[in-house]
């Protein structure tokens, strides 16, 4: 029976090993600004030069990191509802004022204003492919109603070494932000169903992604650069040491 108990022990730590999400580290550019992001199991840190946030799924959080004041905001959920009815207020108030605004002026609120229902998307495949940072990319093009157009390259997770369950904590975030910011969730892309991709959705995740207005001028680009597997440490995922904690602009009143 001891034989046994020896034998079982090894493979029950394996399995386990082999069902907890990995630790990573990915390294990107938004318009040619360094970003990176680590994340962890329910965790995930961005940070930046403009400055970053903390993800805590495990508290149900978020800290709004802000360096130049070394200070950071922390938003709940109760938090992200309120400020998903407030901002739905607001835009039911200027469409019942849509006659008194100048033409167009209310488009542009709503898109300042993220709330209700994101624009329809249209995903076409470019039927091309080429290698980006060392990746093998399939191109799409992806449309909105609002007359933006991306030219998306994405890749198989598997090209990157990932496993659906180690962006589990993506999919947490998704969910946290989803009521302010429905279907435009920060790292959506990160969050979907890799296996069964909805129409409105690129397969894969994107490599590099560049986003045009209606006249054709690149509003954003993004790029995936790397992406290292490797345990982070816990500290990363606290506010840094010194930093004051500070009430959100909208509850200061």
């Amino acid at each position: 029976m001891k034989r046994h108990h020896s034998l079982l022990i090894p493979i029950l730590l394996l399995a386990t090993a082999s069902a907890a999400t990995a630790d990573l580290t990915i390294l990107s550019k938004m318009n040619e600004e360094t970003q990176v992001i680590r994340t962890a199991d329910h965790k995930i840190v961005m940070s930046g030069p403009q400055g970053g946030m903390i993800f805590r799924g495990d508290k149900k959080l978020m800290w709004i990191l802000e360096p130049e004041k070394k200070s950071y905001v922390e938003m709940t959920e109760a938090d992200v509802q309120r400020m998903a009815e407030t901002m739905k207020a607001a835009m039911q108030k200027m469409e019942e004022m849509k006659s008194q605004l100048p033409p167009g002026m209310l488009e542009q609120m709503k898109q300042a204003m993220p709330a209700g229902s994101p624009p329809k998307r249209t995903v076409t495949p470019m039927n091309a492919s080429k290698e980006i940072n060392g990746f093998p990319c399939t191109g799409y093009t992806v449309t909105t109603d609002g007359g933006e157009t991306s030219e998306v390259w994405s890749t198989d997770p598997k090209s990157v070494r990932l496993d659906p369950s180690d962006l589990s904590a993506f999919q947490e975030l998704a969910d946290f932000m989803k009521t302010m910011v429905p279907g435009m969730e920060p790292m959506s892309d990160w969050a979907k169903d890799f296996e069964n991709p909805k129409e409105d959705q690129v397969p894969g995740i994107p490599i590099l992604s560049i986003v045009k207005d209606h006249a054709g001028k690149e509003i954003l680009r993004t790029e995936l650069v790397k992406v290292e597997h490797g345990a982070v440490e816990a500290s990363a995922f606290e506010p840094p040491a010194g930093y004051v904690k500070t009430k959100m602009p909208a509850m200061n009143n």
